[in-house]
This record gives structure tokens, C-alpha cells and sequence, in this order.
């Protein structure tokens, strides 16, 4: 995906996703380059996990991969104490399937490239390939099928508890 297409297709997916109005969505460029161009929201959830429930902050954060020419979700998780989650903790928390092992090979945490500060993200790499296989496998009909990047969101976004419809 070059990034006219993903300049295009993330502005018409934050359009959506205004009138959609779950979750407030923003956006951000961080510099004049469009490959800096993001969308993000920010949730609180419940931690059952943890013995007083404590209410943990989850930001996340749909930007553009320059080396892998794809989208790129970001997710970052704090406690009440703007503690960061480690691994463990973080796939407790956020992750909504049990997925064998091969599946979190791809989890990986990462240094934002404009905030500096460590998200989680499932890598890129196989992205490109994982949305072709998806759209071939589509129906014609699907109303999506046209937007790669609200495809990918649907993908990986919902499994780790974005909401996205």
C-alpha cells in the first residue's frame, strides 16, 4: 500500500468512524510528511485480573509503516499510575481469543517513531499479504472491501478489544 492510498483510506475510515461516534477518534500528523499522518483514541478499562480492579488506560494509535508500506496499530496500556503494562500483562489484559503461540511471535513492542514512547504492536510484515488473502476472500458485496485500511483495523484491531464495527 503506497501512502496516497493510505493517506486516502485512513482519512475515509476516521470519517466513518466519526459517525459511527462509539469511541471519539482524533487525529494528529506530527510533521509536514504525510506517513506521519495517525488517527487515535484513547479507552479505559476494567482490570479483572488485578485484585482491586483497578481501571487501566489503553491508547491506540492506527499509523503508517514507511518500511513496510502498511498500516501499523499502536496500543499502549497504564495502570492508574501511568505505569506501562509489560508483555504478560498487556496479553492478559487486552487480548480477546486464545491464539497458540505462533500468533504472538508477531506481538512486539516498539518505540513510537514520533512520541518515543514503547507501544505494543503486532509487526507489519505480513500485513500487505494478510489483506490480499482477506480481500480475495471476501464477497464482492462487502461493504468494506474497498478500504484496505478499515479492513486491516476490523482484522487486528478487534482482537485486541478496539471496538470497531
Amino acid at each position: 500500500m503506497n501512502i496516497d492510498r493510505y493517506f486516502k483510506e485512513i482519512n475515509e475510515f476516521y470519517h466513518d468512524l466519526k459517525v459511527d461516534r462509539t469511541k471519539i477518534w482524533y487525529t494528529v500528523q506530527h510533521n509536514s510528511c504525510k506517513s506521519s499522518f495517525e488517527i487515535y483514541t484513547k479507552s479505559c478499562l476494567q482490570n479483572s485480573k488485578c485484585e482491586e480492579f483497578e481501571l487501566c488506560k489503553i491508547e491506540y494509535r492506527i499509523g503508517y509503516s514507511v518500511s513496510f508500506a502498511a498500516p501499523i496499530l499502536y496500543i499502549r496500556a497504564e495502570n492508574e499510575n501511568g505505569n506501562s503494562f509489560g508483555y504478560d500483562q498487556f496479553k492478559s489484559l487486552l487480548i480477546q481469543f486464545s491464539f497458540d503461540s505462533e500468533y504472538f511471535k508477531y506481538l512486539v513492542q516498539v518505540e513510537h517513531p514520533f512520541l518515543g514512547l514503547p507501544y505494543f504492536s503486532m509487526h507489519p510484515c505480513q500485513t500487505n499479504e494478510a489483506l490480499n488473502q482477506l480481500t480475495k476472500a471476501l464477497p464482492l458485496s462487502f461493504e468494506g472491501r474497498q478500504n484496505s485500511v478499515k479492513l486491516w483495523a476490523l482484522l487486528f484491531g478487534n482482537l485486541f478489544r478496539l471496538g470497531i464495527s
